[in-house]
């Protein structure tokens, strides 16, 4: 279970009470989620929709609420006939009823959930709920078990494969294959790619969106969008314009000026892990002056080893 007593919310921590309170509160309307690999702008994508006014937003409901109570790390593997841990799909109910019961880290803007402003924005405004999420592998299952709009992001696997680099993230991840990606999708990964991490993380972000992808084509085409990190940068007004449509909100130049704002970034401004403060442009082609050739060639190697469906080729 979540644990309520940290929400920032009161009414959303009277248990079974916020469940039947949040019927009559909360956006009637299926919530949309932004799902991706971790390192891929899911945050800026949460942030720029959460901030819009018919928007409340929710930062990883599932994933913080995993970390929190049961202390451990992202977990990809949820997919296939896998079911997730008690804490996950309790926090998956909550987020997708529209709950806040969960932390600060999740609800970024509490007086967004003040019970009149929440009446006002959910059914004057016609609000949704935004949740962003970084379990791709756990798509199968929620789609299976909630209804939502998805936004599915991708991003350059040597981008990704650099910034979980710089993040600390890639240390031993040859050995923690399994504990990723479960033993049916891990054991796809052939030894020569566990000899270099790399290759090997290269390896398994293909396996990951050959598995959305596939999933992906067994719901009607309407109800979810897939869009690149880099197609995000090089043109943030439009490309933001066509997920703010997507969500059903409204893209007024107060939307346009937020894009703006977060894809200019000054040149003072101190980056952050997590801002999503960025000159959008200098993002896309990054990987190519921080990794080293070597490391591109084994990234490459093992990315396309699986047969992935996005950056084959003619990317690299």
């Amino acid at each position: 279970m979540t644990d309520i007593r940290h929400s920032p919310k009161r009414w959303a921590r009277a248990g079974g009470l916020s469940t039947l309170l949040a019927k009559g509160l909360t956006p009637p309307r299926p919530p949309v989620l932004i799902l991706s690999l971790p390192r891929c702008g899911s945050i800026w994508v949460g942030k720029m929709l959460g901030q819009s006014r018919q928007g409340l937003y929710l930062r990883e409901p599932m994933n913080q609420s995993k970390l929190e109570i049961e202390g451990e790390g992202t977990v990809f593997m949820v997919h296939g006939d896998d079911a997730p841990s008690n804490t996950y799909r309790a926090a998956a109910d909550d987020a997708f009823r529209g709950i806040p019961r969960f932390s600060r880290r999740v609800v970024k803007e509490p007086s967004r959930w003040r019970v009149d402003r929440l009446l006002y924005r959910s059914h004057v405004l016609g609000g949704r709920v935004v949740i962003k999420d970084v379990n791709p592998l756990a798509l199968g299952w929620l789609l299976a078990n909630h209804q939502f709009k998805l936004i599915f992001l991708t991003r350059h696997p040597a981008a990704v494969a650099a910034s979980w680099h710089r993040m600390g993230w890639m240390e031993g991840i040859e050995s923690r294959l399994e504990d990723i990606l479960g033993q049916e999708l891990s054991s796809e990964i052939q030894s020569e790619h566990t000899q270099s991490l790399w290759s090997c993380h290269g390896a398994m972000q293909a396996l990951v969106y050959r598995y959305v992808f596939d999933t992906l084509d067994s719901i009607p085409h309407d109800s979810y969008r897939t869009v690149s990190y880099e197609s995000l940068c090089k043109d943030p007004e439009e490309a933001f314009q066509g997920l703010f449509e997507f969500s059903g909100f409204p893209y007024n130049e107060h939307a346009r000026k937020r894009v703006r704002q977060h894809s200019r970034k000054e040149e003072d401004r101190k980056e952050e892990p997590y801002s999503t403060h960025r000159r959008s442009t200098d993002m896309i082609n990054v990987w190519r002056r921080d990794l080293p050739k070597a490391k591109q060639s084994e990234i490459r190697e093992g990315y396309l080893s699986m047969h992935p469906p996005v950056y084959e080729n003619g990317t690299w």
